[in-house]
């Protein structure tokens, strides 16, 4: 099932290359243990589109995994900054 997910989420990058599906493709390459793939879909997503806050909340997670803990609050202050109102974010500040 994730191998499908795979195909579809690197089909819809090709075929519009943007945050929403980046992120897409990174969230499926997570799940398959593809760390550093995954990590590089949501460091595109986050290019593309500075303020799409559940990439950088996904890039601030890895970077707290990293042992990186200023890049990851750093991330997490963006995620906040461009949804104020989810406290999911506001939660990787803590």
């Amino acid at each position: 099932a994730l191998e499908e997910s795979l195909v579809h989420s690197r089909e819809a990058v090709a075929l519009r290359r943007d945050g929403f599906n980046l992120h897409r493709l990174g969230n499926t390459l997570l799940r398959m243990g593809r760390t550093e793939e995954a990590d590089k879909a949501f460091s595109e997503a986050v290019k593309l589109d500075p303020a799409f806050s559940p990439a950088l909340a996904e890039l601030a997670e890895l970077r707290e995994r990293a042992g990186r803990p200023k890049e990851a609050v750093a991330l997490f202050r963006r995620a906040v900054a461009a949804m104020p109102g989810d406290a999911a974010f506001r939660e990787g500040l803590a």
